[in-house]
This record gives C-alpha cells, sequence and structure tokens, in this order.
C-alpha cells in the first residue's frame, strides 16, 4: 500500500492509507505475531507463561511476571517491576508455592491446604489459625477452627475442668453451688434456686448474683411462697405453694375464716370457692355469726323460733311487735317502726313474761 506500493501490509488489508491488522497481528505493516512473545490461537494471542518471559495485554505487548502470579487467586503482577504481588496464602517469585500463617508454616502442627484462602489443617492435638493452640482435653478434627473438647472440659485448649468451679463425674460436670454457678460446665454465673435460677420464681442477676422475685414469692432463691395478709394469710391459714410455676400461692384458711388473705370471718358456716359463708341453719350476716339475727336463741328444727319479743322473718331480722308468732297476737294494729301494738277493741295486754299472750281476751 501507500503512494509508492512500497508499504507492506502483510496480514491485513489496507484502509484509507492504513494497514488495519487481522486478529492476532500488531505493527505498521501487520507483521508482528502476538508481538513475538505468543501464538495466535482461535484468533486470540495465547502469550504463554514461561519463567522470565511472561507476557501480557491483548497482543502480548506489555511485560509480565513469571508463572501463576497472574491467576487473581495467587496474586498480581507489578508490570513496571515484573515482580509477582502475591495475595495472602501464596510465596514465591511466581506466587505459587502455598503460604500458611505461622512459623515454620503452621508452627510445625499441622499441613497447608489446597483451599482458597489457604490454611492450616491442624494435628489432632493443636489447635488455632497456626496450630500454635494445644489442644489438651479435645481433638481437632483436621481444621484450624478450634478444639473440639471433651466432655466436662472448655477454654481454648481444652484444658479447663468444669471451668474450674466444679468437679466431672461420668462426663457431667457438678457445679460447686457456693461459687454460683450452673451449665455443662458451670460456664454460666447463676442465682440459688435448684434446678433453676431463683426457682423459677423470679429474675437473676448474674453480676450480682442475687434474685429479684416474681410477686408472691420470697426468699434468697425465691423458693418461699408469699401469700397476701401480714403475716401470711393473715395468720388464719396456711401459705401453700402451687404444684406448677404458672400458677401462685393461695392461702388454705382454717376453719372460721375465708378469702383470699383468709381475712374474713365465717364462724357458723362453709366457705365457697368464692368467698361466700354459706351459713349453717338459723345463723345469718356475712360472717354467718348471728343466731336469729340476734334477736333470738331459739332454734327448733333448723328454724328460728323469733318468740314474743316482736321480730318476725325466717332469721329474725325484720320488726314487728309483740305477740307469738303473730304481731299482736292478730288482735291489733302494729306500729312497726315502733314495735308497738294498737290493740283492737276488747283486747289489751303488755309484755310481763315471754310466756304471756299479747293483747289477750279482758
Amino acid at each position: 500500500m501507500g503512494p509508492a506500493c512500497n508499504d507492506p501490509c502483510v496480514h491485513g488489508h489496507p484502509e484509507d492509507g492504513i494497514c488495519v491488522c487481522d486478529p492476532c497481528f500488531t505493527g505498521s505493516g501487520c507483521q508482528s505475531e502476538c508481538s513475538g512473545f505468543g501464538e495466535c490461537i482461535n484468533n486470540k494471542c495465547d502469550c504463554g507463561q514461561e519463567p522470565g518471559a511472561a507476557q501480557l495485554g491483548e497482543y502480548c505487548e506489555l511485560p509480565g511476571c513469571p508463572g501463576q502470579c497472574t491467576s487473581p487467586d495467587h496474586g498480581f503482577c507489578d508490570t513496571n517491576s515484573r515482580k509477582c504481588l502475591c495475595a495472602q496464602g501464596w510465596a514465591g517469585d511466581d506466587c505459587s508455592t502455598p503460604d500458611c500463617p505461622g512459623t515454620p508454616i503452621c508452627s510445625g502442627h499441622g499441613s497447608c491446604s489446597n483451599s482458597n484462602p489457604r490454611r492450616c489443617n491442624c494435628e489432632p492435638q493443636w489447635a488455632g489459625e497456626k496450630c500454635e493452640l494445644p489442644c489438651v482435653n479435645g481433638t481437632n478434627y483436621g481444621n484450624s477452627s478450634g478444639c473440639i473438647c471433651d466432655p466436662c472440659f472448655s477454654g481454648s485448649g481444652c484444658d479447663l475442668e468444669c471451668s474450674l468451679r466444679g468437679s466431672c463425674v461420668n462426663d457431667k460436670c457438678i457445679c460447686d453451688k457456693d461459687l454460683g454457678f450452673k451449665g455443662d460446665v458451670c460456664e454460666i454465673a447463676s442465682c440459688p434456686g435448684f434446678p433453676f435460677d431463683c426457682s423459677n420464681h423470679g429474675t437473676c442477676n448474674g453480676a450480682l448474683k442475687q434474685c429479684q422475685c416474681d410477686p408472691a414469692w420470697t426468699g434468697l432463691a425465691c423458693d418461699i411462697p408469699d401469700c397476701p395478709g401480714t403475716p401470711d394469710c393473715n395468720a388464719h391459714g396456711t401459705c401453700i405453694a402451687p404444684p406448677t410455676d404458672n400458677e401462685t400461692p393461695k392461702c388454705n384458711c382454717s376453719k372460721g375464716w375465708m378469702g383470699v388473705a383468709c381475712e374474713k370471718p365465717c364462724i357458723f358456716g362453709t366457705p365457697t370457692s368464692d368467698h361466700i359463708c354459706v351459713c349453717d341453719k338459723c345463723y345469718n350476716g356475712a360472717a354467718c355469726d348471728m343466731l336469729c339475727s340476734n334477736h333470738s336463741s331459739m332454734c327448733v328444727d333448723g328454724q328460728c323460733d323469733c318468740g314474743f319479743i316482736g321480730w318476725r322473718g325466717q332469721y329474725c331480722e325484720k320488726q314487728g311487735c309483740p305477740g307469738y308468732k303473730k304481731d299482736c297476737s292478730g288482735h291489733g294494729q302494729c306500729l312497726t317502726s315502733l314495735q308497738t301494738c294498737i290493740c283492737d277493741a276488747g283486747w289489751s295486754g303488755k309484755p310481763v313474761y315471754l310466756c304471756l299472750l299479747f293483747c289477750h281476751y279482758i
């Protein structure tokens, strides 16, 4: 090509005075295949990886680095210095040498894995990122994640039996209760109470190892039922612990008392579940403490006999006038508010003795 047709265009075609190269070829005349450092495979330059001659770029035109450091898993190439900058876990001029933590590698207690990133495969009795930690009472199953402790043991090296707060019996820790710890290896700060902190009736302050008891419970371990009343049940009953944790203590009242706190008397009667005193025969009042409303002491066959005194009703609770079974003996008008008789004509009488008839015939 060119004005005098004296400019070569070997592996390309002229276009507007410029030689447009075929794939893999460069140069003013498209005469250089892969810059002389590689070969054209499937219309792309394969620059090769020969030590000391590695090239980079589409046409192998950039100086590269030896070996595998061009792989992103191993490192990258500084084209100015033509040296490999290795990724973590790899070493050597070409970043092809496995490199694990520890000096020597894996502290001499394991081998370097082929994984990415690199890590140590520790020997059974060693653990840690560098296999630098002893695994005294445990096993490391070929990885650096840590020591898998035997029963009762803990710590990075599995060298603490029951966290030094108890003893191991049949592969189980028996924690020293006086030290206030619990857990599989006595690792959890706890409060009094068995088998649960605060007997499952309060909140444990692990720092102070003290219980904040729920309502209706008291004691250092929140194990003592605390019923309403001061003292419990007002000293008229017994405070009973519930059979399950989701219930609260209740008063079991002594005979003659009822109520949530045994605060209500029930003298001559039977308390119901809703704290109502069901009176015995002839007794009435909220506490069943009145025999025939205190207006008579006569209870005959389970019924009040109100007598002559001027009270009527089932329990002699209604005001009336003197007279046996009937106001004014049925022979006069009763002034209820005064409990006084105005006798009918032909009748009179005053209450001298209870055995006398009132408003009797003159």
